[in-house]
């Protein structure tokens, strides 16, 4: 019996058991990021750095994204 409360969980399964809809979410995830890359572009707002305690962003990195 496995612990379902570890942090080791495959959503997609692993070894001889992997599950059917693997190469789908695969092929899915590769055509959303070819319409993300290639239809769309991305500008950096300004912000300003915060440097204590640790180097970060004051906004977070906002973007602008923009349909070509």
């Amino acid at each position: 019996e496995k612990d379902m409360n570890s942090n080791n969980f495959t959503p997609f399964g692993g070894g001889q058991r992997l599950c059917p809809g693997l190469d789908l979410a695969r092929l899915e995830a590769s055509i959303f990021l070819h319409h993300l890359v290639t239809q769309f572009r991305w500008y950096a707002e300004e912000d300003t750095i915060v440097n204590f305690p640790t180097v970060r962003m004051k906004r977070r990195m906002p973007i602008l994204v923009k349909r070509v």
